[in-house]
């Protein structure tokens, strides 16, 4: 079923573009009526909302709700992952957002159990793995779009939460009390 969410979207852009402006206006509008109002298209699975939404303003698809989730992370909720594709459009930073349980997009698709939508995440995700993949799943227009995105976010911490908090060992040498280098050997 996810195999043909990217000729799903294009039926839809193929949709809007029948649209007059004002039908395509009045699309997008529950987007902007309340801070939860990209999150209501998401669970209303309207995709013809969220597309003109995000035109309008790409940077609704990094807003974060009360548990710290972004749309992307609500898009599990689709087994057609034809809302992963309308978010995924242009690049942002939702796919290094963790939510205040510190789970990734990624992660709440895996749990949700959409593996194929779950794939494409991570190839977002970690788009400096996949940038030599041909024919994936994901173009590879979008991948360096996104591997742009990440290089500017600055390379966020994508580790599980519970690695987060260890800090790397640092091999310091010892001194000896008497001021001269301890030699390894000594022990």
């Amino acid at each position: 079923m996810i195999d043909d969410s990217r000729e799903r979207l294009r039926q839809l852009e193929v949709y809007l573009k029948s649209l007059s402006e004002n039908e395509r206006r009045d699309l997008g509008t529950a987007a902007y009526q309340s801070e939860r109002g990209i999150f209501d298209l998401v669970t209303s699975g309207d995709a013809a909302g969220l597309h003109v939404a995000l035109k309008r303003d790409p940077t609704l698809a990094e807003r974060q709700d009360e548990n710290g989730m972004t749309p992307l992370h609500w898009s599990a909720i689709d087994k057609s992952g034809l809302l992963f594709e309308v978010l995924t459009q242009e690049a942002n930073s939702a796919p290094w957002t963790r939510d205040k349980a510190g789970r990734l997009p990624l992660d709440v698709m895996r749990e949700a159990g959409r593996r194929g939508v779950a794939d494409k995440a991570e190839r977002l995700t970690y788009p400096q793995l996949f940038l030599d993949e041909r024919d994936g799943p994901v173009g590879a227009k979008k991948l360096a779009a996104f591997k742009e995105k990440y290089e500017a976010v600055r390379r966020p911490d994508t580790r599980p939460n519970h690695a987060r908090h260890l800090e790397p060992l640092v091999k310091t040498q010892a001194r000896r009390t008497d001021g001269k280098e301890r030699d390894d050997r000594e022990r």
